[in-house]
């Protein structure tokens, strides 16, 4: 291995500027953030911190430094890097002539928000509509088994008033993914609608 030199005037190790502590808070606390954010949408509790440190780097960085960064283990790390590598939020790249490879997180937020909504919310609202409908159409067999018809009537307003709710959040993720931005007002008013 080859010794790294330096010149004889320079302390072997230098600190870091006072800035650079500022920083590595401002990393450790959007990590921390975003890792609540990500685990509150169902996923793994370290996908967020790896992403906001890839993210807020200037650099792409290896695994083992995400690890040392964020006190993960190697496993975790590369369990965490491909899973988001398949969500399409962190590139992966391999340093020419050597092993190393590199991880860098994209820029472009919306499209990681946008695919995630589009791929796994869209298909939640859609697998919910699908049992609503289901279930509606098992109250004709209800009524003519001899269900209490003010029960059967009760539970079909619940049910198209849940129908018409997915239908709802179908069409407000449909616009989010179309547009980018969210009016909150508008969407106050069709929630007021679909479940009233």
């Amino acid at each position: 291995m080859t010794p790294v030199l330096r010149p004889p005037d320079l302390p072997r190790t230098v600190p870091p500027p006072p800035g650079d502590g500022i920083l590595d808070d401002i990393e450790d606390r959007l990590c921390a953030i975003v890792g609540d954010f990500i685990r509150f949408w169902g996923f793994g509790p370290h996908s967020g911190r790896v992403w906001a440190l890839l993210y807020l780097n200037p650099r792409p960085l290896s695994a083992p430094e995400i690890g040392r960064r964020l006190r993960m283990s190697a496993g975790s790390v590369s369990q965490t890097l491909r899973l988001l590598q398949r969500w399409g939020v962190v590139r992966r790249f391999r340093v020419p002539g050597r092993k190393l490879v590199l991880n860098m997180g994209t820029a472009d937020v919306w499209t990681s928000v946008s695919r995630v909504l589009g791929e796994r919310e869209a298909r939640m609202v859609r697998d919910a509509a699908a049992v609503v409908r289901e279930l509606i159409e098992t109250l004709p067999a209800a009524r003519a088994g001899g269900a209490d018809p003010t029960r059967v009537a009760h539970v079909e307003r619940r049910l198209r008033a849940l129908g018409r709710l997915t239908r709802t959040a179908r069409a407000i993720l449909d616009a989010i993914l179309a547009a980018g931005k969210l009016d909150v007002g508008p969407l106050r008013r069709m929630m007021r609608l679909a479940v009233g």
